[in-house]
Formats: structure tokens, sequence, C-alpha cells
């Protein structure tokens, strides 16, 4: 629920894309009251090979890291559950992998104008256009 003024609203949508890093091999989902996290999310070892792009596809995240949290419940993610809600997590990672097909591959390419995208924290675009063959596979 959101407050403006005198009026509130309530969010009518209940899941939401985080996101599908390719380079680092992560991604993130919510739905309801539940968030899943996919992938080593402090690795920060990963690089972004200049010129290459990353096919979003299942192998776009390592789904052998799996992280199940209540957010509602646990607003501090302190309490992981993937373990306790096994079909949860399993459903939410393939609407996540499902996503994950819909979009272009990315394009690692760093910034040429100071304080743009890409940059450092998000190394990559999405091109307007691609040949398959420049799509780099895992």
């Amino acid at each position: 629920t959101q407050s403006t003024g005198s009026t509130s609203t309530t969010c009518q949508r209940d899941e939401v894309f985080l996101n599908v890093d390719p380079v680092k091999r992560v991604g993130g989902y919510i739905r309801g009251h539940m968030k899943l996290l996919v992938g080593n999310q402090d690795d920060e070892s990963a690089t972004c090979d200049t010129g290459k792009y990353y096919p979003l596809n299942e192998d776009s995240m390592d789904s052998s890291i799996l992280q199940l949290y209540n957010i509602t419940a646990d607003p501090g993610e302190t309490m992981e559950l993937s373990a306790v809600y096994p079909d949860t997590t399993q459903d939410m990672l393939e609407a996540l992998q499902k996503f994950s097909y819909s979009g272009n591959p990315l394009l690692c390419e760093f910034a040429t104008v100071e304080g743009s995208y890409p940059n450092d924290g998000v190394p990559f675009v999405v091109p307007w256009e691609y040949t398959e063959s420049d799509v780099w596979t895992m």
C-alpha cells in the first residue's frame, strides 16, 4: 500500500523480475511474499569481456545456488526457505528462466560518456542489432 497525501493505493502487481545478469550468472524474482535469488549474489569476480554478447537462457544464471525468502515475514532475509518450499523454489526458478528467454542477448561495452550506462556496475547493454553468430555460448 502506498500513501499519496490523503489517499492510499494498493499495488496490483504481485510479481517483479528483479534482474538476470549473465556475466555474474545471477538473477532475482519476487512473487507475492516470496523472493528468489539465483546464483552467488556476493561474487564480484566475474568480469565482462568487451564486445562479447551474453545470451539470456537457462545458463544465464547459476541455478545450483538458490535462495528463497519470505520478504513480508522476514524483511531482513535471514531465514532461507528453499528447502522448506522446494516446489515454490522450482516454480519461481522456471518462471525466471522463461522470462530470461524473452530478452535479447546482452553486449558487454563500457561507457564512453561519464556517468552513463554501461558502466563498471552495469557493464552491458541490450544491442539494437546482432546476429546469432555474435552470441557467446557457455
